[in-house]
């Protein structure tokens, strides 16, 4: 006998499955929890609105199924095969998800909260407006995957591989939980470590992406501390780039070294990468790529008290005895003030120039980073 289930959503649907013995329901619309088809293989099976809740598919085979509107909440679906499924519309919540192969699933609008999706496979996934609300995606990976709309409220994105998703339009991204050091950039270490250079470049070309992707989406959303890491973080790479990007020469690295890059010179690239890695350096230790103007003022400090100490040890200004003398000179001098009381003995005046170069460059350079921080 023919399954007599009556489709919600569809009226003129009928089931294709046939009804058990001992109900008028196939086993997928029996209204029975804890169904158990673990490893089972339901390649291309018309699933939809069944009722499939704490069941157990761990390992099931759900290639391209049909699982639309279905009822999978709190069900075992640990290492299942759901690729290629349409699941949109479906209850997922508290279900176990870990290791399951998601890529190419649809997920649009169905509800995965508190949903455990450790270690999933969700490339090229559609969660268009799906509910993720304190899902665990730890570990997972999400590889062109669309999450525009979704809800991630909770939602915890620690260890997942994020290059290429789109969270345009995301809900609650604020209280989503992310890396301050995206994957891409861990494994682009470890390939440097292990001498893959030209991996490692791919590795932190895609980690670059996904620190400019973040630093978009906190910044639109007002929440700007996290986009200040991120565009930290987006610096520190390409400063990794640069130093390495000379032993993968015809990587695409044109972009990190503009200079030498097109002559396939290692010693020139070498040459240029360096520069340019001491270069984010410095600006990292003396402001944080721009983000720290705390750090710039530390920095203003440290200068005008080396300055201060050359003067007193070289005994570089004339009448001045003391440190304080001395301090007194550095400052306004780094100051561009200069009135006059106190001036540099013969020989030294390139030294007390140097200091008044440095000074308003530094100067200028805290008038910028305060400004970005208070425009914001």
């Amino acid at each position: 006998m023919r399954c007599t289930y009556s489709y919600r959503h569809n009226p003129v649907k009928e089931c294709p499955h046939q009804a058990t013995d001992d109900s008028v329901f196939c086993v997928f619309h029996d209204p029975v929890g804890g169904k158990d088809f673990s490893g089972m293989d339901l390649v291309e099976t018309d699933l939809e609105e069944a009722y499939l809740s704490e069941a157990n598919l761990s390992r099931a085979n759900l290639e391209g199924s049909n699982l639309l509107h279905a009822d999978l909440s709190d069900a075992n679906l640990a290492n299942a095969n759901l690729s290629w499924c349409v699941i949109e519309r479906a209850d997922l919540s508290g279900s176990d998800l870990s290791e399951a192969i998601l890529s190419n699933a649809s997920l649009r609008y169905s509800d995965l909260s508190n949903a455990k999706l450790t270690g999933a496979d969700l490339s090229l996934a559609n969660l268009e407006n799906a509910s993720l609300v304190k899902a665990d995606l730890r570990g997972a990976e999400l590889y062109g995957a669309n999450l525009s709309g979704a809800n991630l409220f909770g939602a915890d994105f620690r260890g997942a591989r994020l290059y290429g998703v789109s969270l345009t339009g995301a809900k609650n991204l604020r209280y989503a939980r992310f890396d301050e050091t995206v994957v891409e950039e861990v494994i682009g270490d470890r390939l440097v470590r292990e001498g893959k250079y030209s991996e490692a470049l791919e590795s932190y070309n895609r980690a670059i992406d996904v620190y400019l992707l973040l630093k978009k989406l906190f910044a639109e959303q007002g929440i700007y501390e996290a986009a200040s890491r991120y565009s930290i973080g987006e610096w520190r790479v390409r400063g990794k780039i640069q130093r390495i990007a000379h032993k993968a020469i015809g990587a695409s690295v044109e972009v990190f070294l503009p200079l030498t890059a097109r002559f396939g010179k290692r010693w020139l690239a070498f040459l240029e990468g360096h520069l340019r890695w001491l270069a984010n350096r410095f600006l990292w230790y003396t402001s944080s790529y721009g983000e720290s103007p705390g750090r710039v003022f530390l920095t203003t400090l440290l200068v005008v008290f080396v300055y201060t100490f050359l003067y007193w040890v070289l005994g570089a200004v004339e009448g001045a005895e003391s440190f304080l003398e001395n301090l007194y000179f550095s400052v306004v001098t780094f100051t561009t003030v200069g009135y006059g009381d106190y001036v540099p003995k013969p020989g030294y005046h390139l030294l007390a120039g140097s200091e008044a170069f440095l000074g308003a460059f530094m100067m200028a350079f805290f008038v910028v980073v305060l400004s970005r921080k208070v425009i914001r």
